[in-house]
């Protein structure tokens, strides 16, 4: 997720206040929301956490009264504006926070900024590059004179692992499992083992 603007209003907003799911807007989506911590609410939700597993699933269901509680308390769709939402969306130029779903980010991308081309990318976003030029126009130079990006670059490994977990979940939905190798049985009851003991 990355802000493109000041967001201070958000401080105005009511616990708890969130930004629809775009796949889902009965549901809010956990990158950007509203809530005033304390320890009770701490607690509750660590309780709850242990039964419904991840951040959004139980954000969801542990402030299950969102989607009809309040309509005041439903963040405009400029707080999440996924990428593919921004290039439709009639209003894009207002996002306040875009949300770069998958595993291809802007700043995962490598960048030549003497190329500044499609083909300087390591991967490409069909109909998005004017987006990642945007990225690499306003941020790139930043983090070159900060030296932020030197330190990013160590972490594109990281990065092309990730890539990787995601061919690799993509091809495990798709039937496509790797029976000899990742998915081996032997493999899955150790993962499966280190959650659990």
């Amino acid at each position: 997720m990355r802000c493109w603007s000041q967001n201070l209003a958000l401080f105005e907003y009511e616990e708890l206040s969130a930004a629809p799911d775009p796949g889902w807007p009965d549901c809010f989506n956990s990158g950007v929301f509203v809530f005033r911590p304390s320890l009770n609410t701490h607690i509750q939700i660590l309780e709850h956490a242990a039964q419904h597993g991840g951040d959004q699933g139980v954000l969801n269901t542990f402030f299950s009264d969102w989607a009809v509680k309040d309509i005041r308390k439903h963040l405009s769709i400029v707080y999440n504006l996924t990428i593919d939402i921004l290039v439709l969306y009639r209003y894009g130029y207002h996002a306040k926070f875009v949300h770069f779903l998958g595993g291809t980010k802007p700043w995962h991308l490598s960048y030549d900024p003497q190329a500044a081309n499609e083909s300087s990318f390591r991967d490409s976003i069909k109909n998005f590059q004017q987006f990642i030029h945007l990225w690499c126009d306003n941020v790139y130079d930043f983090l070159l004179s900060d030296g932020i990006l030197s330190w990013s670059l160590e972490l594109q490994a990281a990065a092309e692992t990730e890539v990787d977990d995601l061919e690799h979940r993509s091809m495990w939905e798709e039937g496509r499992a790797d029976y000899m190798g990742k998915d081996a049985f032997n493999n899955i009851m150790r993962k499966h083992d280190l959650f659990l003991y």
